[in-house]
């Protein structure tokens, strides 16, 4: 899709980086939405002609309100329109797999029993 087809939208990675920034989310790595580009893939951000979708993980002790709140906040910007914000796990700050891959680069799930 062109810039002029996305009108004032931005591209995958500048979301992705205004994303990068936001120290209570991250963009989760195991999600189905994402943006291909050339050789690469990046990874839980749609842009779309409404805007944006994006897909994260909390980082604890964020709450999902929270969490969706500091995406659009990032995002307000840089992004004309909508900002659907799916919050797909809930990380720990530390957990070596809180970018959302485990070790076989599947979606990391997490259980407290």
């Amino acid at each position: 899709m062109s810039d002029d087809a996305r009108g004032a939208q931005p591209a995958a990675d500048a979301v992705a980086d205004a994303l990068g920034r936001v120290p209570s989310v991250r963009l989760h790595q195991g999600s189905a939405a994402g943006t291909h580009l050339p050789g690469r893939r990046v990874h839980g951000v749609r842009v779309h002609d409404a805007g944006v979708e994006v897909h994260v993980a909390a980082v604890w002790p964020t709450t999902v309100e929270e969490a969706a709140q500091a995406v659009r906040a990032a995002l307000a910007p840089l992004v004309t329109g909508r900002v659907d914000v799916t919050i797909d796990d809930v990380v720990l700050d530390d957990d070596p797999r809180s970018e959302g891959l485990g070790p076989e680069g599947t979606a990391t799930e997490v259980s407290h029993a």
